[in-house]
């Protein structure tokens, strides 16, 4: 069944950064594209199509340098979770850290925060400022900091007694992009729909006693 899967579908070969932007924003959390997106060699993907393979065409972004060693992790594209004040959600692989956009007087920074905290606070500002305790903050970026480029560091972190140090070493240590160009297969939305295994090899057995009786 796997395998008839794999044969409907095609290739797409993504060239630049901008295809794969677009590809990540026409997707949607099921990998299905929720519109047609033109390609810089020229091809299409089509509204309607799922990506196969690879799973996952956004950043990764690596964590490091922190005392909470369970910090120092990887996080990706939460596209489930939308935008935050206007900025991307990233989760841990794990799915026990969320890392989003949170609003203070000072400007706006990126906090780590366990899932279930993030849950209970997201869209919600923070009047107070720094530190962020009230979110759930373990980790805060430094004020306006962008992860477009690593590395980002001087993030605080909330230790274990309750108090906020500044790591000149530690934040966003790496991001990893996929190579380009990088081929991407699709399953198109007129894909044949898939005959359960025990039904063709019923289909089989029974198709020559037809014809042999006829």
């Amino acid at each position: 069944q796997h395998w008839r899967r794999w044969l409907t579908t095609y290739c797409r070969r993504l060239r630049s950064q901008e295809d794969r932007s677009l590809l990540i924003e026409a997707l949607d959390t099921n990998q299905v594209l929720q519109k047609t997106i033109r390609l810089s060699g020229g091809g299409f993907l089509r509204q309607g199509a799922r990506l196969v393979s690879p799973a996952y065409v956004g950043d990764t972004l690596e964590l490091g340098g922190f005392e909470n060693m369970a910090l120092n992790t990887e996080f990706v594209l939460c596209k489930a979770e939308g935008l935050q004040h206007g900025k991307p959600v990233f989760q841990s692989r794990n799915k026990e850290f969320m890392l989003s956009s949170a609003i203070t007087q000072q400007g706006k920074v990126w906090i780590v925060s366990p899932d279930e905290k993030f849950q209970q606070t997201k869209n919600q500002g923070s009047p107070e400022g720094l530190p962020l305790k009230r979110y759930g903050a373990l980790l805060v970026s430094p004020v306006d900091a962008q992860l477009l480029e690593a590395p980002q560091l001087n993030w605080q972190e909330l230790t274990e007694s309750g108090k906020w140090i500044m790591n000149k070493n530690a934040g966003l240590v790496k991001i990893r992009r996929p190579a380009l160009p990088l081929q991407v297969r699709v399953m198109p939305p007129t894909a044949p729909s898939i005959i359960d295994y025990s039904d063709s090899y019923v289909q089989a057995m029974e198709s020559p006693l037809v014809v042999w009786a006829t």
